[in-house]
């Protein structure tokens, strides 16, 4: 298994395809501004490349962080589930609910942590959104 941002050359996605039964590909925005604002590169090259790796036949999972008011937006939401439902092999979903056990490797890094003030999403916001995913695949999983 490769867990991945998809945010490569595809040639590299090709060098290790073979070797590879399952990929789980890390979904965030679909809005080229809002990654690049939250991620600080362009989603381009990762959505071209996860489009390629659908479509060669491989068993891809989708990892789909939701984050309050960043990717569970009904804007992102609806972005993210029209462009799933034209994938290709995508038998399942996962969303991945923010928590904030992150915080202590930020300040071990010394990086400030931009997103301490978020609370992570309740168990019914957490199901609202899994049944939105559950109209384009049968499996979406809460957590990964």
């Amino acid at each position: 298994a490769i867990d991945t941002t998809g945010y490569t050359d595809f040639l590299n996605i090709e060098k290790i395809y073979d070797a590879t039964d399952l990929f789980l590909y890390d979904l965030k925005f679909i809005d080229s501004k809002k990654h690049m604002l939250y991620s600080g590169v362009s989603n381009g090259k990762i959505l071209e490349n996860l489009k390629r790796l659908c479509s060669m036949g491989k068993k891809v999972v989708l990892r789909i962080p939701i984050i309050p008011t960043i990717t569970n937006t009904e804007n992102n939401l609806n972005e993210t589930i029209n462009f799933i439902s034209s994938l290709e092999n995508i038998p399942e979903v996962n969303l991945l609910p923010y928590h904030k056990s992150a915080g202590a490797k930020y300040n071990k890094m010394k990086i400030e942590n931009k997103v301490s003030h978020l609370e992570p999403p309740t168990d019914e916001e957490m199901n609202f959104i899994k049944n939105k995913f559950l109209n384009i695949t049968h499996i979406v999983k809460i957590g990964g």
